[in-house]
C-alpha cells in the first residue's frame, strides 16, 4: 500500500504559450517473498519511494 502527491503550477508567458513545472512523490512498500520448490524461502519489505519531476513547455491553439 502507498501514498502519492503531485504539487505543480502553470505560468502564462503569453496569449498563447505556457510553462508547467511540478513535482510527484509516489510511497510504494510492498514485501517480496522468494519460493524454492513451493517452499517459501524468504520475505523481504520493499520500499521504492520515487521523486518524479517535470517541466513542460505548452501552446494553445
Amino acid at each position: 500500500m502507498g501514498f502519492a502527491w503531485e504539487v505543480g503550477a502553470d505560468f502564462a508567458l503569453d496569449d498563447n504559450w505556457l510553462f508547467n513545472v511540478s513535482v510527484w512523490n509516489i510511497d510504494i512498500d510492498t514485501e517480496a517473498r522468494l519460493y524454492v520448490n513451493n517452499a517459501r524461502v524468504d520475505k523481504i519489505d520493499v520500499e521504492i519511494d520515487p521523486w518524479v519531476y517535470m517541466v513542460g513547455l505548452g501552446y494553445r491553439f
